[in-house]
């Protein structure tokens, strides 16, 4: 025989897979570790026991805190699946490139081999099953992806950090409408929207960014043919190219927002099921920090029910590192925005100082005291400054409240300034729409829970977080939003406020007192220091109740299954799903409007007429509906007494601070030399806080006032004229009686309790017999009176037992700080006296 002396036949087989070993700890254990990474955190040996434990289930939830080290249980994960499947690939997706290069470090701390796209090349390792692949949402969920065309299915994909990347998923099925196509756009739909609602068009119209329409699905199918036309003329802008293709197949079940500065076609419910890749994976592990509501996995990604009752909680996870924080509002509501700014410009020449913001307008008043506004791509450039110093660093950063890590001295202040939102228009209209829902609640306060997670990042890291703006205090302030909160979190802030409670009882001064209490941090105070492990130990974390689901997550089931019909052009299945969801769950009503209006979409390809129906009970309960055509005038019904509504509206506050954040957030939309649109919100706003029935007619009806305020014993007729400097005028006259017409035709008020009211700083007028008929004036001065009445009247609220509960109190406290309708009325004075 000869003899092949050169050619070593046994190395041209098949490369040897290490072998799959029985649990993950011991692949752990077998791995070739840096000494860094020796052993396992009890929070880590647990996760991995978790895991075995669920090792043949297709979706794993696993909650584990910031900083306690999910990075190495996902690998391990990740490396045993690789394993079990040799030579199919592995995913392990990041919400950003600066995530992907931790990953990338700490796979080889670990021993594990993992590789990323690298510039201008395909990642063959990955692509093979040899090595882990890690990559951003975007890599795997853009419309043109390079797993779909190469045919490439996973055995396992592990997503870190899901909360954050189901927002980029979200993007990769929405459509920013490039510039040139925007103003194309929002002149089609401005003929055929703005009586719809015309305050809101006017704003749109001049570029103002606050103002939100969502075209109704009654006037965007027609419109479909011709809006692909526009946008076909972009189709190789990159946000055409690498996201239209997602919606492109389903854009009647699109959503068209339109906002003074720009438009977006989105998916409510984004068609993740045709990604190949991520659909047939044999294995997704989804990671978190905070899942105690599992609506969007179910809603956004498809992911199994039946993972919601088997989430992977280690016991000894207590939370990672230590955070101060500080509600600024609850702790003094009279605290101005420009006193922070100044304490934090103050601060930062001692250490680095990160605020984070919903908008670049938010931004800008913090650059008046010297932070440097970063957006986008510049994010990445600030955050590599902060990492390599440690101090003389003010950065405010807008829409990113998640997807950047600030560890130890990179931030050891962190400021979030306002609700977070989310970047889309229709983030913006939902939160809007959904005010105070538990779905709304639960969204921001997830978000919120990214924000904080920020600047902590390890078990050894600290940082202190400053939770600034009124709107942002009232809203953790509220009783049903403080219940959301993570158990730890709830405590940090109540731990925050007693510890600038007790300084400034000594201080005297809360900004002394918040710099005292951040300086005890950063000093390493070792009595703060007791008193943080101390509080911490006593949490008792929060446990899913077995095999139970939220309404959320209910409605989540529903409307995906409504999804899966619709688009397969079921929609007598569909609009079935969502009216069994409406019937069986207890839900909020802009929650059940919300469905209903899908509900009426699916109706209308198939019978228009109970479509119309449907969507006007929709809009009856919830107005910030785009509003039906032809609908019939609300009806108004009188408000219960005055101080039992004011007592109802008290309560759902944890303590008089928050209540007191929730006015000051009304009172900043009541200046007259702003917006008349918020103007109106604010004293629709107001009305409801002293206890009235309050509404705006002519924004919900498109007749009637701006502004009605119904008592038990008084209806406000307000016609808003704010921005008005010249007297009255005859047709201000005849508006203001037209509405009081209204008000006794169609509402059926009392004519005899009606009070016409301008609200204006005029008190001057064109002819005397415009005006013969006595109309009030509340001027900005009165308005800013009753404020801040309000304010010092609870104040001064003792209580003993429940919050507010004592209604002969509140009633003679209303009484006597000028705030029933009555006594309002007489503090106004008629127009021209």
């Amino acid at each position: 025989m000869r003899a092949y002396l050169v050619i070593n036949f046994g190395k041209l087989g098949k490369s040897k897979i290490a072998s799959a070993p029985s649990t993950l700890v011991e692949l752990f254990e077998q791995l070739d570790r840096k000494a860094t990474h020796q052993i396992l955190r009890p929070v880590q040996a647990e996760a991995l026991v978790g895991l075995d434990q669920q090792c043949d289930d297709r979706d794993i939830i696993l909650k584990v805190s910031t900083g306690s080290g999910k990075t190495l249980v996902g690998l391990v994960y990740g490396e045993m699946i690789r394993r079990r499947y040799p030579g199919e690939p592995v995913l392990y997706l990041c919400p950003t490139n600066q995530l992907v290069e931790q990953v990338l470090s700490t796979a080889g701390k670990i021993g594990i081999t993992a590789e990323s796209f690298k510039s201008g090349q395909h990642a063959h390792q990955g692509f093979e099953g040899k090595s882990i692949l890690v990559c951003t949402y975007e890599k795997l969920f853009n419309a043109r992806n390079i797993f779909d065309s190469r045919g490439l299915i996973p055995s396992g994909i592990i997503l870190d950090d899901i909360h954050s990347g189901v927002d980029r998923i979200r993007q990769k099925y929405t459509v920013s409408i490039p510039d040139d196509a925007y103003l194309q756009i929002r002149e089609i739909f401005r003929e055929i929207c703005e009586s719809c609602d015309p305050p809101v068009w006017r704003d749109i119209q001049n570029n103002d960014p606050t103002a939100r329409f969502e075209v109704p699905y009654w006037l965007w199918v027609p419109q479909i043919p011709t809006v692909e036309k526009i946008i076909d003329n972009f189709r190789e802008e990159n946000e055409i190219l690498f996201s239209f293709s997602n919606i492109s197949r389903y854009l009647e079940q699109a959503r068209l927002c339109i906002s003074g500065v720009g438009a977006e076609l989105s998916m409510a419910v984004p068609a993740t099921e045709e990604n190949m890749a991520f659909h047939s994976a044999k294995h997704r592990l989804f990671m978190s920090a905070s899942i105690k509501d599992g609506a969007f996995l179910i809603k956004d990604l498809g992911c199994g029910e039946a993972a919601l009752h088997r989430i992977i909680e280690p016991a000894s996870d207590r939370g990672a590192g230590e955070r101060m924080i500080l509600p600024v509002s609850l702790i003094d509501p009279s605290l101005r925005k420009s006193d922070v700014g100044r304490l934090c410009s103050q601060l930062s020449s001692l250490t680095n100082v990160v605020v984070l913001t919903s908008s670049f307008a938010q931004a800008e008043v913090w650059s008046e005291f010297g932070a440097e506004i970063k957006a986008g791509s510049e994010i990445d450039e600030a955050v590599e400054r902060l990492t390599n110093s440690s101090s003389n660093n003010f950065f405010v950063f807008t829409q990113r409240f998640d997807g950047v890590d600030l560890p130890d001295d990179a931030c050891r202040i962190l400021v979030v300034d306002g609700i977070p939102t989310g970047d889309r228009i229709c983030d913006q209209i939902d939160i809007e729409r959904q005010k105070n829902s538990y779905g709304s609640n639960m969204r921001i306060v997830n978000r919120l829970e990214q924000a904080l997670g920020r600047s902590v990042r390890s078990s050894a890291d600290y940082s202190a977080v400053l939770l600034v703006g009124s709107d942002l205090g009232s809203f953790i302030g509220r009783k049903d939003v403080n219940e959301l909160l993570e158990s730890h979190t709830r405590e940090q802030i109540d731990l925050g406020k007693a510890l600038a409670d007790q300084v400034k009882a000594v201080s005297k001064k809360s900004t002394d007192a918040i710099s005292e209490a951040i300086s005890a941090l950063l000093d390493r105070n070792e009595e703060w220091k007791e008193a943080y492990r101390e509080r911490m130990s006593s949490v008792v974390q929060y446990k899913r109740v077995s095999n139970q689901l939220t309404e959320a997550e209910k409605v989540a089931i529903a409307e995906r299954k409504a999804w899966i019909s619709s688009k397969a052009r079921n929609h007598h299945a569909s609009s079935s799903i969502l009216q069994n969801a409406i019937d069986s769950l207890q839900l909020h009503d802009s929650q059940k409007a919300d469905l209903m209006q899908k509900m009426a979409s699916s109706l209308s390809h198939f019978e228009k007429s109970k479509a119309a129906l449907v969507y006007r009970a929709a809009f009856n309960l919830n107005s910030l509906l785009p509003r039906p055509p032809q609908m019939p005038d609300r009806k108004y019904l009188k408000a219960s007494e005055q101080a039992i509504a004011f007592r109802d509206v008290l309560q759902a506050f944890i303590n008089p601070n928050a209540a007191i954040s929730r006015v000051l957030e009304i009172k900043a939309k009541l200046a007259y030399s702003g917006s008349a649109e918020l103007v109106e919100q604010g004293l629709q706003e107001l009305g409801d806080f002293l206890g009235a029935s309050s509404s705006r007619p002519e924004k919900e009806t498109g007749r009637g006032p701006d502004v009605l305020w119904v008592f038990d014993n008084s209806t406000f007729c307000i016609e808003a004229k704010s921005e008005k400097t010249s007297p009255i005028s005859k047709s201000d006259a005849e508006q203001l009686l037209m509405s009081r017409s209204w008000c006794v035709e169609t509402a059926k008020l009392d004519e005899e309790s009606i009070a016409t009211i301008f609200a204006t700083n005029v008190n001057k007028y064109d002819r005397s017999e415009d005006v013969s008929f006595g109309p009030l004036v509340l001027n900005e001065h009165l308005l800013m009176k009753m404020i801040d009445a309000l304010i010092g009247f609870i104040n001064g609220i003792h209580f003993d037992g429940p919050l507010f509960m004592d209604i002969s109190k509140l009633s003679s406290g209303l009484q006597s700080e000028g705030l029933t309708s009555r006594e309002i009325l007489a503090h106004m004075r008629k127009l021209g006296s």
